[in-house]
């Protein structure tokens, strides 16, 4: 039969093999963050890509509407001056050059514009087939990374179940009640030391200062000791 003191000696070593569960969870947890940081790198590229091709189609449409419109005022243009060998007074010969005065700078502006939307066009072609490189690529990254994912996890899952293996022997050997106490605790604490040592005549956790009594309980083993501040187990170095 266990004594106390064995007891807490084999809570220390649970949690102390716990906390080398965590380490090796913590890497499995980084190498799917990598793969997080990768798949949201991505989705806001497939966002963008979105983004890059709406604005082509609403570019071409207007490039397209551009076009006509320079394509309408040139017709006016060759209209008005074919018209200027025919006048036969003053009069029309001076309306056919207001109205030339007219549609040439209108010209102008229209291909200057369609010209500035073609540039902004290429650009933006340009970045939609830069886009489309890399989703392709990201898409290879991320199956590697998956891969490595998984060889990662079969590393350290096999670490784990042998700590597993491991605490499961020592609950075996500590007395129910006294695990039972600890158990509950590591509902709360589990990675944040649900037993905890003296430091003078205060808690070494939460600074909680423990009275005489319980400290000779706790310096004698003839009680399971719990900090009246935190709650978790107390002990001394003796029971390590």
């Amino acid at each position: 039969m266990s004594t106390l003191q064995d007891d807490l000696g084999n809570l220390l070593e649970i949690q102390s093999l716990e906390m080398k569960i965590k380490a090796h969870l913590d890497t499995i947890k980084e190498e799917k963050s990598r793969l997080n940081r990768v798949e949201k790198f991505r989705e806001a590229k497939t966002k963008r890509r979105e983004e890059v091709e709406s604005e082509i189609k609403n570019l071409n449409d207007f490039i397209n509407k551009n076009e006509k419109e320079i394509f309408s005022i040139e017709s006016k243009l060759k209209q008005t001056e074919s018209h200027l060998a025919m006048v036969s007074t003053q009069q029309e010969l001076g309306a056919l050059e207001n109205e030339l005065k007219s549609l040439k700078p209108k010209l102008e502006e229209l291909q200057d514009h369609g010209l500035a939307q073609l540039e902004r066009l290429e650009d933006f072609e340009n970045e939609a087939i830069e886009l489309q490189e890399f989703l392709n690529g990201s898409s290879d990254t991320i199956k590697e990374i998956e891969s490595e994912i998984e060889d990662v996890k079969n590393v350290e899952n096999k670490h784990i179940e042998q700590l597993k293996s491991r605490i499961n022997l020592l609950v075996e050997q500590t007395s129910k009640e006294v695990y039972q106490s600890f158990h509950q605790l590591n509902q709360k604490y589990q990675y944040n030391k649900p037993v905890t040592f003296l430091m003078g005549k205060d808690c070494r956790e939460c600074r909680f200062q423990v009275d005489q009594g319980m400290i000779l309980e706790i310096e004698r083993f003839t009680a399971l000791c719990f900090c009246h501040g935190c709650g978790r187990i107390l002990t001394t170095n003796h029971s390590s």
